[in-house]
Protein backbone atom coordinates (compact mmCIF):
# COMPACT_ATOMS: atom_id res chain seq x y z
CA UNK A 1 0.00 0.00 0.00
CA UNK A 2 1.41 3.49 -0.54
CA UNK A 3 1.75 5.58 1.79
CA UNK A 4 1.56 9.63 1.20
CA UNK A 5 3.67 10.69 4.98
CA UNK A 6 5.94 13.71 3.99
CA UNK A 7 9.74 12.63 3.92
CA UNK A 8 11.67 12.53 7.48
CA UNK A 9 14.86 14.64 7.69
CA UNK A 10 17.74 12.30 6.28
CA UNK A 11 14.46 10.92 3.50
CA UNK A 12 14.76 14.32 1.46
CA UNK A 13 16.00 13.12 -1.83
CA UNK A 14 18.20 16.39 -2.57
CA UNK A 15 19.96 15.91 1.60
CA UNK A 16 22.26 17.13 2.16
CA UNK A 17 23.04 19.91 -0.33
CA UNK A 18 19.50 21.67 -0.39
CA UNK A 19 19.55 24.68 2.11
CA UNK A 20 16.96 26.37 3.88
CA UNK A 21 14.97 28.62 1.88
CA UNK A 22 16.17 31.88 4.10
CA UNK A 23 20.01 30.45 3.71
CA UNK A 24 19.14 30.30 -0.22
CA UNK A 25 18.00 33.85 -0.42
CA UNK A 26 21.13 34.91 1.89
CA UNK A 27 23.60 33.60 -0.65
CA UNK A 28 21.73 34.70 -3.58
CA UNK A 29 22.13 38.41 -2.32
CA UNK A 30 25.75 38.37 -1.01
CA UNK A 31 26.42 36.61 -4.53
CA UNK A 32 24.48 39.38 -6.19
CA UNK A 33 26.03 41.90 -4.56
CA UNK A 34 29.56 40.99 -4.37
CA UNK A 35 28.85 41.02 -8.65
CA UNK A 36 27.71 44.74 -8.62
CA UNK A 37 30.80 45.56 -6.65
CA UNK A 38 32.76 43.76 -8.85
CA UNK A 39 30.87 45.33 -12.02
CA UNK A 40 31.31 49.26 -10.21
CA UNK A 41 34.76 48.58 -10.02
CA UNK A 42 35.28 47.58 -13.53
CA UNK A 43 33.51 50.23 -14.65
CA UNK A 44 35.15 52.77 -12.77
CA UNK A 45 39.03 51.23 -13.80
CA UNK A 46 37.43 51.45 -17.39
CA UNK A 47 35.88 55.04 -17.21
CA UNK A 48 39.62 56.32 -16.06
CA UNK A 49 41.92 54.41 -18.50
CA UNK A 50 39.24 55.50 -21.07
CA UNK A 51 39.96 59.50 -20.13
CA UNK A 52 43.17 58.92 -19.27
CA UNK A 53 43.67 57.65 -23.09
CA UNK A 54 41.79 60.30 -24.25
CA UNK A 55 44.14 63.32 -22.08
CA UNK A 56 47.04 61.37 -23.98
CA UNK A 57 45.15 61.91 -27.06
CA UNK A 58 44.35 65.18 -26.91
CA UNK A 59 47.62 66.71 -26.07
CA UNK A 60 49.33 65.68 -28.73
CA UNK A 61 51.29 67.61 -30.85
CA UNK A 62 53.28 67.00 -34.01
CA UNK A 63 56.85 68.17 -33.26
CA UNK A 64 57.72 68.64 -37.28
CA UNK A 65 54.97 71.60 -36.81
CA UNK A 66 57.05 73.29 -33.81
CA UNK A 67 60.11 72.96 -35.25
CA UNK A 68 58.98 74.40 -38.66
CA UNK A 69 57.70 77.27 -37.33
CA UNK A 70 60.33 77.82 -34.56
CA UNK A 71 62.55 78.00 -37.85
CA UNK A 72 60.50 80.25 -39.75
CA UNK A 73 60.23 83.01 -36.73
CA UNK A 74 64.59 82.30 -36.77
CA UNK A 75 64.50 83.42 -40.36
CA UNK A 76 62.04 86.44 -39.90
CA UNK A 77 64.08 87.49 -36.49
CA UNK A 78 67.46 87.59 -38.60
CA UNK A 79 65.95 89.83 -40.93
CA UNK A 80 64.15 91.74 -38.39
CA UNK A 81 60.63 91.12 -40.39
CA UNK A 82 57.48 92.61 -38.59
CA UNK A 83 56.00 88.95 -39.74
CA UNK A 84 58.63 87.15 -37.37
CA UNK A 85 56.24 88.91 -34.32
CA UNK A 86 52.75 88.00 -35.97
CA UNK A 87 54.33 84.29 -36.36
CA UNK A 88 55.07 84.32 -32.77
CA UNK A 89 52.09 85.68 -31.37
CA UNK A 90 50.18 82.82 -33.43
CA UNK A 91 52.06 80.30 -31.97
CA UNK A 92 51.72 81.43 -29.02
CA UNK A 93 47.85 81.55 -28.88
CA UNK A 94 48.15 78.07 -30.13
CA UNK A 95 50.62 76.59 -27.50
CA UNK A 96 48.65 78.58 -24.62
CA UNK A 97 45.17 76.85 -26.01
CA UNK A 98 45.90 72.87 -26.16
CA UNK A 99 48.06 73.35 -22.83
CA UNK A 100 44.76 75.30 -20.85
CA UNK A 101 41.95 73.14 -23.15
CA UNK A 102 43.77 69.94 -24.18
CA UNK A 103 41.94 68.08 -21.17
CA UNK A 104 39.05 69.60 -21.12
CA UNK A 105 36.20 67.22 -22.56
CA UNK A 106 34.42 69.45 -24.53
CA UNK A 107 35.32 72.78 -25.99
CA UNK A 108 33.99 75.81 -28.13
CA UNK A 109 34.02 75.24 -31.82
CA UNK A 110 34.30 78.95 -32.25
CA UNK A 111 37.81 78.87 -30.63
CA UNK A 112 38.76 75.27 -32.23
CA UNK A 113 38.25 77.33 -35.49
CA UNK A 114 40.60 79.83 -34.03
CA UNK A 115 42.95 77.29 -33.98
CA UNK A 116 42.83 76.24 -37.45
CA UNK A 117 42.97 79.18 -38.66
CA UNK A 118 46.62 80.60 -36.72
CA UNK A 119 47.68 76.79 -37.94
CA UNK A 120 46.79 77.97 -41.45
CA UNK A 121 48.37 81.40 -41.15
CA UNK A 122 51.75 79.93 -39.70
CA UNK A 123 51.67 77.54 -43.18
CA UNK A 124 50.75 80.20 -45.61
CA UNK A 125 53.92 81.68 -44.53
CA UNK A 126 56.25 78.53 -44.64
CA UNK A 127 54.68 77.43 -47.93
CA UNK A 128 54.91 80.79 -49.63
CA UNK A 129 53.29 80.97 -53.38
CA UNK A 130 53.82 77.18 -53.64
CA UNK A 131 49.82 77.03 -51.40
CA UNK A 132 46.67 77.30 -53.20
CA UNK A 133 44.25 77.04 -50.23
CA UNK A 134 40.47 77.58 -50.17
CA UNK A 135 38.83 77.93 -46.72
CA UNK A 136 34.91 77.75 -46.20
CA UNK A 137 33.40 78.21 -42.36
CA UNK A 138 29.47 78.13 -42.86
CA UNK A 139 26.78 77.89 -39.28
CA UNK A 140 26.69 79.42 -35.91
CA UNK A 141 29.40 77.69 -34.07
CA UNK A 142 29.80 80.36 -31.00
CA UNK A 143 26.89 78.17 -28.99
CA UNK A 144 27.83 74.88 -29.58
CA UNK A 145 30.49 72.55 -28.05
CA UNK A 146 32.83 69.59 -29.42
CA UNK A 147 36.03 67.55 -27.98
CA UNK A 148 38.87 69.48 -28.94
CA UNK A 149 41.65 69.13 -31.50
CA UNK A 150 39.87 66.64 -33.47
CA UNK A 151 39.92 68.56 -36.80
CA UNK A 152 43.73 69.83 -36.13
CA UNK A 153 45.45 66.73 -36.49
CA UNK A 154 43.83 65.94 -39.94
CA UNK A 155 44.60 69.51 -41.10
CA UNK A 156 48.22 68.95 -39.74
CA UNK A 157 48.13 65.39 -41.73
CA UNK A 158 46.96 67.31 -44.92
CA UNK A 159 50.26 69.53 -44.72
CA UNK A 160 52.82 67.17 -44.35
CA UNK A 161 51.75 63.97 -45.91
CA UNK A 162 49.99 66.40 -49.10
CA UNK A 163 51.67 69.43 -49.36
CA UNK A 164 54.97 68.90 -48.09
CA UNK A 165 55.18 66.20 -50.84
CA UNK A 166 54.05 68.24 -53.60
CA UNK A 167 56.44 70.27 -55.47
CA UNK A 168 54.68 72.96 -57.17
CA UNK A 169 51.00 73.56 -57.35
CA UNK A 170 50.13 72.06 -53.89
CA UNK A 171 46.28 72.55 -52.65
CA UNK A 172 44.02 72.24 -49.97
CA UNK A 173 40.16 72.47 -49.40
CA UNK A 174 39.01 72.83 -46.28
CA UNK A 175 35.12 73.22 -45.29
CA UNK A 176 33.57 73.32 -41.98
CA UNK A 177 29.46 73.72 -41.46
CA UNK A 178 27.48 73.69 -38.38
CA UNK A 179 23.90 72.66 -38.90
CA UNK A 180 22.23 72.67 -35.68
CA UNK A 181 23.71 69.78 -33.57
CA UNK A 182 26.13 68.32 -36.18
CA UNK A 183 29.49 69.70 -37.25
CA UNK A 184 30.64 68.71 -41.05
CA UNK A 185 34.09 68.70 -41.80
CA UNK A 186 35.63 67.71 -44.82
CA UNK A 187 39.81 68.41 -45.78
CA UNK A 188 40.98 67.85 -49.03
CA UNK A 189 44.66 68.22 -50.36
CA UNK A 190 46.19 67.29 -53.17
CA UNK A 191 49.24 64.86 -53.66
CA UNK A 192 51.77 63.90 -55.83
CA UNK A 193 50.79 61.13 -58.37
CA UNK A 194 54.17 59.35 -57.69
CA UNK A 195 53.80 59.87 -53.97
CA UNK A 196 55.20 56.14 -52.46
CA UNK A 197 54.62 57.16 -48.89
CA UNK A 198 52.56 54.73 -46.74
CA UNK A 199 51.41 57.61 -44.95
CA UNK A 200 48.88 58.93 -46.89
CA UNK A 201 47.36 55.98 -47.78
CA UNK A 202 46.69 55.26 -43.85
CA UNK A 203 46.03 58.45 -43.05
CA UNK A 204 48.71 58.93 -40.76
CA UNK A 205 49.37 59.37 -36.95
CA UNK A 206 46.62 62.03 -36.92
CA UNK A 207 44.28 60.33 -38.47
CA UNK A 208 45.01 57.57 -35.95
CA UNK A 209 44.34 59.60 -33.18
CA UNK A 210 41.22 61.24 -34.37
CA UNK A 211 39.91 57.70 -34.54
CA UNK A 212 40.62 56.59 -31.60
CA UNK A 213 38.90 60.04 -30.02
CA UNK A 214 36.10 59.61 -31.78
CA UNK A 215 35.63 55.82 -30.80
CA UNK A 216 36.10 56.65 -27.19
CA UNK A 217 34.29 59.94 -27.00
CA UNK A 218 31.21 59.57 -29.64
CA UNK A 219 30.85 55.42 -30.29
CA UNK A 220 27.90 55.08 -32.02
CA UNK A 221 26.80 58.65 -33.54
CA UNK A 222 29.95 60.09 -35.59
CA UNK A 223 31.02 59.69 -39.39
CA UNK A 224 34.36 59.63 -40.79
CA UNK A 225 35.36 58.65 -44.21
CA UNK A 226 38.78 59.10 -46.10
CA UNK A 227 39.60 58.05 -49.59
CA UNK A 228 43.02 58.28 -50.70
CA UNK A 229 43.02 58.31 -54.25
CA UNK A 230 45.91 58.73 -56.93
CA UNK A 231 45.91 62.69 -57.17
CA UNK A 232 44.14 63.78 -53.30
CA UNK A 233 43.36 62.60 -50.32
CA UNK A 234 39.91 63.23 -48.73
CA UNK A 235 39.03 62.70 -44.93
CA UNK A 236 35.35 63.78 -44.26
CA UNK A 237 33.95 63.72 -40.73
CA UNK A 238 30.72 64.39 -38.92
CA UNK A 239 30.13 64.49 -35.13
CA UNK A 240 27.31 65.66 -32.85
CA UNK A 241 28.02 68.91 -30.75
CA UNK A 242 26.97 70.00 -27.23
CA UNK A 243 25.58 72.88 -26.12
CA UNK A 244 27.74 75.33 -25.17
CA UNK A 245 28.57 75.61 -21.15
CA UNK A 246 29.62 78.65 -19.37
CA UNK A 247 33.30 78.28 -17.34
Amino acid sequence: MNSSRPFGPTEHPFWPWAPPPTCAVFFSLRLLRNWMREQERKQALLQATTEGEIRLLQSQVHPHFLFNTLNNIYSFALERSPVARQLIRRLSDMLRYIVEHCSDPYVSVDKELGILENYIELERVRYGDRLNIAVDIAGRPFSKAIAPQLMLPLLENSFKHGTSQTLKAAWIKLSVKVEGDLLHFSLANGKAADNTDPAPGKGGIGLANVQKRLALMYPSDHLLSVRNNPTEFVVDMRVPLHPLTPS
